[in-house]
């Protein structure tokens, strides 16, 4: 059960955000408005 992941885990970094990844993630969240998750990793 559960839902289908959004993205390969493969390569997937983990820990702290560098400040340009803070900055992707606010300019996408200001386009696309909140709760658009699924869309994330592609769009941003």
């Amino acid at each position: 059960m559960g839902r289908k992941p959004c993205c390969a885990r493969e390569g997937l970094r983990t820990g702290a955000w560098t400040a340009q990844e803070d900055h992707i993630l606010v300019s996408y969240i200001k386009v696309q408005g909140k709760g658009k998750w699924r869309s994330l990793p592609k769009r941003a």
